[in-house]
C-alpha cells in the first residue's frame, strides 16, 4: 500500500513538472512503442507480402486509382506504412537493449573509478578519453564492415560496448563528490566492503543522471542503427527497418518521392520527440545546467 502512495506521489508531481515539449516526447514515445507492441494487430498488410504488379503506387490521394495503400508501396509493391509500423520494432528493442549494456558497463565502471582512484582510476580514465577521441559510429562502421551483415544481436554488443564510455566519465565525476558525503563515511566506519558502497549507497544518488543519459543515448543509438541500415551493414535484408528504406527509396527519388520521405520524416519525428523527454527528465529532476552528453 506504501509503495503505490509512493507511486501516485511520483506520478502527480511529474504530471506538475510536464511541459509542452515534454507532452509532445512522451506522445511520440508512446506511439512508437504501441506500434512495436501491437505491429502485427496495427499494420493493415504483411510488411513482406510483395506485389510486383502494385510496385511504386503513390499514397491515396496522389492516385485515386489506388486503394488499399494509404502511403503507398516500395519497389517490390510492399505495403509501405505496414513497414513503417513493423520497422518501429528493431528502432526500439536495439537502442533500448544497447543502452540498457552500456550503462551497466558504463556506470559500474564509472564508480569503480571514483570509489578506488590510484592507478585504476587512471587507467579507465585514459581508456575512457581514448575510445571518446573517435565517433563510434566510425568504429561500428569499422566493424560490421569487417564482419560483413550483422543481425539484431550482433548489433546490440557492439552498440553496447561502444556506448559505456558516455557514462563512466559522468558517474566517476559525481561519485568524486558523493564519497566525500557523511552518509558514504558512517558505511565505511560499519565496514562496507567496495561494492556494497557502489551498489548500496551511491547507485541510489546516481539514477537521475544515469536516467536522463540512458535517454538521450536511446535517441544516438537509433540514429547509428539507421545510419547502418542505411549503408547496409545494419539488420538483415528484409527486416523493416527505417534507415533501409530511406537506402532504398533514395534510389527512386524522383518517381516515388514517398518511398524516402516517410521514412525519413519517421525518424526525425521518433528521435525529436526522445530528446525532447530527455530534455523534460533533465528538468524535472533538477538536471538543467549540467553538461551532458
Amino acid at each position: 500500500m506504501q509503495a503505490i502512495r509512493s507511486s501516485g506521489r511520483v506520478v502527480r508531481f511529474a504530471l506538475s513538472r510536464t511541459t509542452a515539449g515534454g507532452a509532445v516526447g512522451v506522445l511520440i514515445l508512446s506511439m512508437v512503442v504501441a506500434c512495436a507492441l501491437f505491429a502485427d494487430m496495427l499494420s493493415p498488410h504483411d510488411p513482406n507480402h510483395k506485389q510486383i504488379t502494385l510496385k511504386l503506387r503513390p499514397p491515396i490521394g496522389a492516385d485515386r486509382s489506388i486503394e488499399g495503400h494509404l502511403l503507398g508501396t516500395d519497389q517490390l509493391g510492399r505495403d509501405l506504412l505496414s513497414r513503417l509500423i513493423h520497422g518501429a520494432r528493431p528502432s526500439l528493442y536495439v537502442p533500448l537493449l544497447a543502452t540498457l549494456i552500456a550503462m551497466a558497463l558504463g556506470v559500474t565502471l564509472g564508480m569503480l573509478a571514483g570509489l578506488s582512484g590510484g592507478w585504476l582510476d587512471l587507467l579507465l580514465m585514459l581508456f575512457n578519453d581514448t575510445m571518446l577521441a573517435v565517433p563510434a559510429i566510425l568504429i561500428a562502421i569499422a566493424i560490421t564492415g569487417a564482419i560483413g551483415r550483422t543481425d539484431a544481436g550482433v548489433l546490440i554488443v557492439i552498440l553496447g560496448l561502444l556506448g559505456w564510455v558516455v557514462y563512466t566519465r559522468m558517474v566517476r565525476s559525481e561519485v568524486l563528490t558523493l564519497r566525500e558525503r557523511e552518509f558514504m563515511a558512517a558505511a565505511k566506519a560499519q565496514g562496507a566492503g567496495l561494492f556494497h558502497l557502489m551498489f548500496r549507497h551511491l547507485l541510489p544518488n546516481l539514477w537521475p543522471l544515469v536516467l536522463v543519459i540512458a535517454t538521450l543515448q536511446i535517441a544516438s543509438f537509433t540514429l547509428v542503427e539507421a545510419a547502418l541500415s542505411y549503408l547496409g551493414l545494419g539488420l538483415p535484408p528484409g527486416t523493416p527497418s527505417w534507415g533501409r528504406m530511406v537506402a532504398e527509396g533514395q534510389q527512386h527519388m524522383f518517381v516515388a518521392w514517398w518511398y524516402a520521405l516517410f521514412p525519413g520524416l519517421v525518424i526525425t519525428v521518433y528521435v525529436t520527440g526522445l530528446y525532447l523527454v530527455g530534455d523534460w527528465l533533465r528538468d524535472l529532476l533538477g538536471l538543467r545546467g549540467r553538461a551532458l552528453p
